[in-house]
């Protein structure tokens, strides 16, 4: 993910050199009614629900657990806050992820991120892709098709990184209790990679609810905490503020600024 963002930001920034949600209502102690979206529970009653001890499984039964957990959710809205751990600093943030995977022809995604003030979009619709920004109130849109040479930079949503981490045969995949996030208790699990490092993924209805990375020390690295989800998405969602303009057409005959070079994997 963070890869895919940081080409197209860099696209994005030497083509200019060339050239939210509802507000949740509070939740009571009564079970949440069937609803598209759900709300958060008041931070007493979260205390009043604490995490589970885990209790372990076979690795072989908590991984087709861990799999059937989100295996069966073809569309979803989930509103997340962030925080990024680096060098000791905390840094805050907010993404908004819109899935749907019906059939491999009809699969859209797009992911919404607010950081220091600036709202941008990703979008992903079959074979094509654009990053839109809004600046002084005005969108704009760069975009164009994958290739072969960036096919491996497309964004995943966080249900695509649990699959290819239930995918990897390598990974120690174990049940981790539960937690209380977005109103709802989560299912959780453990997946722990063969250099140590681990993450936690807490689920509910088929969406990531919360998900926490480690490094190999088990210092935290990321956290994502679902404000609230949606399991329903409509065709309005994947719209683009405004008309994509193809950076293949752009940058066509564009020449790097001396001393600059790309990364051999985007050339």
């Amino acid at each position: 993910m963070k890869s895919s963002i940081l080409v197209l930001t860099l696209i994005c920034a030497l083509v200019l050199a060339a050239c939210g949600p509802a507000e949740s209502s509070p939740s009571t102690d009564t079970p949440a009614q069937p609803s598209d979206v759900t709300t958060p529970e008041p931070v007493d009653a979260q205390a009043a629900n604490p995490v589970k001890t885990p209790t372990k499984t076979s690795t072989g039964d908590d991984r087709a657990a861990f799999e059937r957990s989100f295996s069966n959710r073809v569309e979803y809205m989930v509103d997340y806050d962030i925080v990024n751990v680096e060098n000791g600093k905390s840094t805050t943030s907010s993404l908004t992820q819109y899935i749907r995977a019906r059939s491999e022809s009809d699969y859209a995604f797009r992911m919404d991120m607010t950081t220091m003030g600036t709202e941008t979009r990703i979008y992903s619709q079959q074979e094509k892709y654009a990053s839109c920004s809004k600046t002084d109130g005005a969108w704009q849109c760069f975009g164009g098709e994958y290739t072969e040479e960036t096919e491996d930079t497309k964004v995943q949503s966080s249900q695509q990184e649990a699959q290819e981490l239930a995918d990897d045969q390598t990974s120690t995949i174990i049940r981790d209790g539960t937690k209380q996030v977005a109103g709802v208790t989560a299912e959780c699990f453990k997946v722990t990679e063969t250099d140590s490092s681990h993450a936690r993924y807490c689920l509910k209805d088929s969406v990531p609810l919360y998900i926490a990375t480690y490094d190999e020390k088990g210092a935290l690295f990321s956290e994502l905490t679902a404000k609230k989800y949606s399991t329903r998405v409509s065709d309005s969602d994947f719209v683009q503020p405004a008309k994509t303009q193809d950076i293949a057409e752009m940058t066509k005959g564009y020449t790097l600024p001396d001393g600059f070079e790309m990364p051999e994997e985007y050339n």
